[in-house]
């Protein structure tokens, strides 16, 4: 049973996002998903009417739209998760509400003020725009730029990255307004708030855009952490490793509520994250690498990094899996065939590897187009640690007995 009154709402209208996709058992009401579709349609349909060719093609360049209320999905969203948030106050219980945004997911759409924010010509562009030869192409993506020697133009991917912009202040606009209904509520003294997003951005660096990689910038999320009652963890920043699967064991602890004790499976730990709680004010480190994964399925290995997308494919139909780990000082990548009937990675046949120096970064206050444009795993002077992070990604994902 849940010791406190639960509820979430994930992308309020959402035009594709339906109900059914979560465990009714961990909620106490049924709202997730889908609320208000039909306005968020509407708002779909109006962009679509006034802006056809950006909304025809789906480029970067074109998928975003200056719109007078902003992304109204997330305008609602907002407006449903602070009458839960009253909810769960009047309630009188301990609460837990999950708010789930939409942008800055495609299409951009943002009031002008936040465009104006960024003017375009202010906008810096990636100091490395195509893929090094060094890096296998199944790495990249396929996406926007016609291929990973040939990026957009400096004009389009400047228009992109300022819709990108504009859609992210857009949200963080939102995100304010909830936390102003906190501040009002009466309880902000006594919540704990934990800020992230489910993946990271390519904005044009090796000519990757989007999210589809093992690289820093897909992987990679803001990830930040509120606790009134930990006064010294207040504008604090740590640069020790942290992961999605963190999140549970970390607000649980926070709100005083164990973790499972069974074991699950054949994990060697009931839950797979860990408490981030004694790392908060960067004065204990509990975890020392981050790993990620990622499938490919190209449709020509004479060319690997064209059409091989795997959205919206079933595990069965996928080709290849990127297994990766990320360490203080490197970041090592293991590519394998996939077999579709076992859902498992043939371990005795690597296709490909990658290893980045991330030696001398500045974790806290990061420049992406400085690291991850070398691959040196078939470098001399390399051989220890390939061996050392080779076993530690294994340990991570090779199935035991295999």
């Amino acid at each position: 049973r849940n010791p406190c009154w639960t509820q979430g709402i994930d992308c309020s209208g959402c035009p594709r996002r339906k109900k059914g996709h979560d465990d009714e058992v961990g909620w106490d009401i049924d709202v997730l998903g889908a609320t208000d579709e039909s306005e968020a349609e509407e708002e779909t349909s109006m962009a679509r009417k006034l802006s056809p060719e950006r909304w025809s093609i789906g480029n970067v360049t074109e998928d975003w739209c200056v719109w007078d209320t902003g992304d109204l999905s997330d305008v609602l969203t907002t407006d449903h998760a602070i009458g839960l948030l009253q909810t769960g106050v009047d309630s009188g219980k301990a609460f837990y509400l999950a708010v789930g945004y939409h942008k800055p997911h495609l299409p951009w759409i943002a009031k002008q003020e936040f465009f104006d924010l960024y003017p375009i010509e202010n906008i810096t562009l990636a100091k490395v725009k195509t893929l090094d030869d060094s890096i296998p192409p199944i790495a990249y993506n396929d996406n926007d730029s016609e291929s990973p020697w040939e990026p957009l133009d400096d004009y389009s991917a400047r228009i992109a990255r300022r819709a990108y912009y504009a859609a992210t202040s857009g949200m963080d606009h939102e995100i304010g307004r909830l936390l102003d209904a906190l501040d009002e509520s009466g309880v902000a003294d006594n919540t704990a708030i934990l800020l992230h997003s489910d993946h990271g951005w390519q904005l044009g660096e090796r000519a990757g855009w989007r999210k589809n990689t093992n690289w820093e910038n897909g992987v990679r999320v803001p990830f930040m952490v509120a606790v009134p009652w930990m006064p010294q963890t207040a504008g604090t920043r740590t640069d020790h490793f942290a992961e999605l699967v963190d999140v549970m064991p970390t607000l649980a602890e926070l709100a005083g509520i164990p973790t499972p004790s069974t074991k699950l499976g054949d994990r060697l730990d009931p839950v797979e994250g860990v408490s981030l709680v004694p790392a908060l004010d960067g004065s204990e480190v509990v975890k020392t690498a981050a790993f990620s994964q990622y499938p490919r399925k190209p449709k020509d290995l004479d060319v690997p990094w064209q059409n091989n997308g795997i959205d919206h494919s079933d595990p069965s139909k996928f080709e290849y899996m990127g297994y990766s780990v990320r360490v203080d000082e490197w970041r090592y990548t293991e590519w394998y065939p996939w077999n579709g009937e076992t859902l498992e990675a043939n371990w005795t046949s690597i296709y490909a590897s990658e290893l980045y120096d991330w030696r001398g970064s500045d974790n806290t206050n990061m420049d992406y187009d400085l690291f991850e444009n070398t691959n040196l795993a078939n470098s001399r002077g390399c051989e220890v640690v390939l061996l050392e992070l080779k076993a530690l990604l294994r340990r991570q994902f090779k199935p035991r007995g295999l």
